[in-house]
């Protein structure tokens, strides 16, 4: 009877070779824009359940005696897709738990980084009604190359913009102010205004990683795991 177990499991391991060439033929990309390529699902689901059904069958029918070899290897069959498929969820599962594990992790550790970059005071230049620039002062508590861009919006679209140029290497605790020359796009009046600050590692920097932060008319301070976004402080008088 063992020479018929191994000759049921040689014709199912033969039967990888037709598998694979449906699966080559039949799962091929699709489409002309979004190519959805499935080949090796079929292939790799068919070896990966042979792996499991091989041994099993094998336990059944040694520990079983059996001469109704077709009927073990049907159950043995669906036991192991069944295997097969428990094994699959429980992997996503862990998965999917370490990977939740992993960015409450991340989120945690950023927090002591929201205030890396902090914006101490802002003014407009020479008044808010059209201002030609926006100062600022912005305190770094890592060192990197810093970047920072001011825009001003209504709800019909962006009044102006101002960005810093060049960028500038910074220290850690070092103390910026720079002015934003604006450049203007509408004359509404009284635009919501916005800073964006950002302080590259590079390959010299003290900070983890790359921090961008916003400063904006929001409630309260928040991280999306990119930004960090603060609320903005009302403007100052112009030195």
């Amino acid at each position: 009877m063992w020479q018929h177990h191994l000759i049921i499991l040689a014709v199912l391991v033969a039967v990888a070779v037709p598998v694979y060439l449906l699966d080559y033929f039949l799962l091929k990309p699709s489409g002309d824009i979004f190519l959805l390529n499935l080949r090796g699902m079929l292939i790799t689901f068919y070896a990966a359940w042979l792996a499991v059904h091989v041994p099993l069958s094998s336990l059944a029918f040694y520990l079983s005696k059996t001469e109704r070899l077709y009927t073990l290897h049907a159950i043995a069959a669906a036991v192991s897709a069944g295997l097969l498929v428990g094994g699959f969820m429980f992997h996503d599962r862990v998965d999917a738990a370490q990977s939740r594990a992993k960015g409450e992790a991340r989120m945690t550790a950023r927090q002591a980084l929201f205030d890396s970059i902090k914006l101490e005071k802002w003014w407009d230049v020479p008044n808010a009604r059209k201002p030609e620039a926006i100062g600022a002062v912005v305190v770094v508590a890592h060192s990197g190359r810093f970047a920072a861009h001011v825009e001003g919006r209504t709800a019909r679209g962006q009044v102006y913009h101002g960005e810093m140029k060049p960028q500038k290497r910074v220290k850690a605790g070092e103390r910026i102010e720079y002015s934003f020359p604006l450049t203007h796009y509408g004359d509404d009046a009284s635009p919501d205004v916005s800073f964006t600050f950002m302080l590259f590692r590079d390959k010299r920097g003290s900070a983890p990683e790359d921090i961008f932060k916003d400063y904006a008319a929001v409630t309260e301070r928040s991280d999306d795991g990119q930004h960090f976004r603060d609320i903005l402080p009302p403007p100052v008088a112009a030195p």
